[in-house]
């Protein structure tokens, strides 16, 4: 975090970015819901890749349109151009056009957010986990489920 506060400094928007370290899962709400976009810049590392992006759940939760990288798992997390846009993060205009444009049509990044929290209030909740869990289950028994390995 240290490269990045410099970075803030270096390019004198410091004043304007907090870095908060470590935050307690009873906050995250209320942080999320301080903001207006929430941004997921993730993209590929040489060995590393964004999962899934429970981060993008959260804020869909919150109402919050989302702007996420096109990478890794975030597209699982984001109905592009429903519940959020995904962005090609290693082109920087294209990603700073696509919050702008949020950030200057409420009402587009109103329908976003509440398509967001719909979206995680139909298909990210427990219920559905353990349904597709059973479904899983019932079709590993079905085929035989995995057999060890003899030897």
């Amino acid at each position: 975090m240290v490269r990045l506060e410099a970075l803030a400094r270096d390019l004198a928007v410091g004043h304007r970015v907090h870095f908060l370290g470590q935050v307690g899962d009873a906050d995250l709400p209320g942080l999320y819901n301080l903001g207006d976009v929430y941004l997921g810049p993730s993209r590929l590392g040489p060995n590393a890749v964004e999962g899934f992006g429970i981060s993008i759940i959260e804020a869909s939760a919150c109402g919050l349109p989302v702007v996420v990288g096109k990478s890794g798992g975030t597209s699982e997390a984001v109905r592009d151009g429903e519940t959020g846009v995904l962005v090609n993060a290693e082109d920087p205009g294209a990603f700073a056009a696509t919050v702008r444009s949020l950030l200057d049509d409420h009402d587009q990044a109103r329908r976003m957010g509440a398509a967001g929290r719909r979206a995680v209030e139909t298909y990210f909740n427990w219920d559905r986990v353990v349904l597709a869990m059973r479904a899983i289950g019932r079709e590993c028994a079905e085929a035989g489920g995995p057999h060890p390995p003899s030897g």
